[in-house]
């Protein structure tokens, strides 16, 4: 299988490429795959290399990928790493289920490598011996653990205790310590934060057919400056080809070439600028709405003073209907005091000067009355007559107004 894409989204300045080759053998028990997850914000990549035989392998290595990528698509976590060890564990499962569904698969089995990329950096997660590269700046370097017996036998020849010739025929050098076969996984190789990219890295996924070539020819081909990742992986199958390596492993080769600037920076630089463009707008919109408010309201005051006739500025009489009621006439010439100020004078401070004025004139009676009263009557000259009991009457009278006008003063009369 043979393909290429361009990422779209916040990952358009990767591109990612992958091929098979079947080599010497019967069957392709490799089987990779690559999707986008999380609206463009990620790339997976998975690969696996099946054994088993009698197609067994074939089964297994795609088990593998497919229940991985199903799984960390719909898993409810954004950790990277609970996600993939979580699509492990299940995709281990899977193999144990179709073991005991189908017997004949029984020995089944598969490496697998995963890669996560986003902006926060590089993840992933691996069994077995399928390879994880990093070309940066002329060197290459192997990320993920190998889980073969390689790495003992090439302990001991260190040593000295196996020389180099017995290390390269070594007939367990191919054997796995780890793989996904449906039982406990003895050795996991998990990143343990992720690992930042730069421009021009380029990251090389392939199966252990890829051992064919030297580190340095994958380096040569990696570094090329005008290399893309679809050159990338057709140069490297056919420097495999071009070895004619007896009984040639199947070999699968995914390619990612980092592009343009750091992942982390091409991706948050352009949302940073865009965001602070649309709070800059909405902040000058909200400002501009108070300021026009502002301005309007200092604007409408002049207008509503202006629309209104000149009013008289005096102070309101303020009185109560209820307490002082008024007759329709009252209450016509308390409006013309309102248009007149000159004339505006209470009802109320009118009628109390008519009181105080009679009030007064009644005391001023009452006062000549009761001198008069004071006075000995002269009956020297006068003879009783039948006007006496008149003038008897007259007192009384006298005497029950002065009793009603001046109070105690009248008991002197009696």
């Amino acid at each position: 299988m043979n393909s290429s894409s361009s990422i779209p989204q916040l990952l358009q300045k990767i591109n990612i490429s992958q091929i098979e080759y079947l080599g010497d053998r019967q069957l392709q028990e490799d089987f990779s795959s690559h999707v986008l997850l999380d609206d463009g914000r990620g790339l997976l990549a998975v690969l696996a290399d099946g054994m088993g035989g009698h197609a067994a392998g074939e089964v297994a290595s795609r088990l593998v990928v497919e229940k991985f990528i199903e799984t960390f698509r719909s898993y409810p976590s954004n950790n990277i790493s609970s996600r993939l060890s979580a699509s492990l564990q299940q995709a281990n499962a899977c193999i144990s289920a179709e073991i005991h569904s189908n017997k004949s698969l029984d020995g089944m089995g598969s490496t697998l490598v995963a890669v996560h990329i986003s902006d926060f950096g590089l993840q992933w997660i691996s069994v077995g011996d399928s390879l994880l590269y990093l070309v940066r700046q002329n060197k290459i370097k192997r990320l993920n653990a190998d889980h073969s017996m390689q790495p003992i036998i090439d302990e001991a020849l260190k040593l000295g205790k196996i020389t180099e010739s017995e290390a390269a025929q070594h007939p367990h050098r191919h054997a796995l310590r780890s793989a996904v076969i449906g039982q406990e996984l003895p050795l996991i190789d998990i990143s343990e934060s992720p690992f930042q990219l730069k421009k021009g890295d380029v990251i090389i996924i392939a199966s252990d057919g890829i051992l064919t070539l030297h580190e340095n020819d994958l380096l040569a081909i990696a570094a090329e400056s005008k290399s893309t990742s679809k050159n990338i992986v057709s140069q490297i199958i056919n420097l495999v080809k071009s070895k004619k390596q007896p009984k040639q492993d199947n070999t699968t080769v995914q390619a990612i070439c980092i592009g343009q600037g750091n992942l982390k920076k091409s991706i948050k630089a352009p949302l940073f600028i865009s965001l602070c463009v649309l709070l800059a707008g909405l902040s000058f919109f909200l400002f501009s709405n108070f300021f026009t408010e502002r301005a309007s309201q200092v604007v409408e005051i002049p207008k509503e003073v202006s629309s209104e006739p000149p009013q008289d500025t005096a102070p309101k009489s303020v009185s109560n209907p209820k307490n002082s009621p008024q007759s329709p006439e009252v209450s016509s010439s308390s409006n013309k005091k309102d248009l007149n100020p000159s004339n505006n004078i209470s009802d109320d401070t009118a009628k109390k000067t008519d009181i105080s004025k009679e009030n007064l004139k009644k005391k001023n009676e009452n006062s000549k009355q009761q001198n008069n009263l004071k006075k000995p009557p002269d009956r020297s000259n006068q003879a009783p007559s039948a006007e006496a009991p008149s003038d008897s009457l007259n007192t009384k009278q006298d005497s029950s107004l002065n009793k009603g006008a001046s109070g105690p003063k009248s008991e002197e009369v009696k």
